[in-house]
């Protein structure tokens, strides 16, 4: 009927709950706070063909509003794909400390370094409280440009926070990034990967091996 995602950080965009069928989404919602304890908000994602009227007037009354669409994609990290990178002109490494992971996130998001710091502090938490994260770096003349996260959970590894400095945007960084993100978690010996790609990202993706699973209305809780 459903499935959750819980990273352990308290950011709704990093604790997702499926939609998979036609189901009460009052219900859902109501066990899916079980899971979630109240400082960890989660969003609601629905295939577009379930979201009918009925149930968007259901979670308008719980406070939830649509605030973006998406494309479901998973990637099997059992096929025999090459996640190796063959541009030589920059080094990725697993930033434990985030202060690098940080800078990249700042001007991609349009973000400021008080509400990056923020949001990095809040990955540390989970990180203490032993929820499976690993943040990677792109850097080029030493200097970070790129970060991206893979969380893990079971069998499953997603990716989010895929970030590059505006400058080096649509030089292929981010493309390398995600590719030794994906190799990684395979030699964690995990099976897939999920994420969420905006349309604009979606070929990208395809070429990296991930297939659409379906189009989703994401749905968050109305902040007050």
């Amino acid at each position: 009927m459903a499935k959750s995602y819980i990273t352990g950080v308290p950011v709704a965009s990093l604790n997702p709950v499926y939609i998979k069928i036609k189901c009460d989404i009052p219900e859902i919602i109501r066990k899916s706070q079980v899971f979630y304890p109240n400082k960890y908000l989660f969003e609601i994602i629905i295939p577009k063909e379930f979201c009918t009227q009925g149930r968007k007037n259901a979670l308008e009354k719980l406070g939830y509003v649509k605030i973006a669409e998406s494309t479901a994609m998973v990637a099997s990290l059992m096929d025999n794909i090459d996640y190796d990178c063959d541009n030589n002109d920059f080094t990725i490494q697993l930033d434990q400390s985030l202060k690098d992971w940080m800078v990249p996130m700042i001007s991609a998001f349009d973000s400021t370094f008080e509400m990056t710091l923020l949001y990095a502090k809040t990955h540390e938490n989970a990180l203490k409280q032993g929820y499976r994260f690993e943040h990677f770096c792109l850097y080029k003349d030493k200097q970070p440009i790129s970060s991206i996260t893979l969380s893990m959970q079971g069998n499953s590894a997603r990716i989010d926070d895929v970030g590059t400095i505006p400058l080096y945007q649509n030089k292929g960084y981010a493309t390398d990034l995600i590719k030794h993100a994906l190799g990684e978690a395979k030699k964690s010996g995990l099976t897939y990967c999920f994420l969420e790609a905006s349309n604009s990202a979606l070929s990208i993706y395809k070429k990296l091996g991930f297939a659409p699973l379906s189009k989703n209305n994401i749905y968050s809780k109305r902040l007050l």
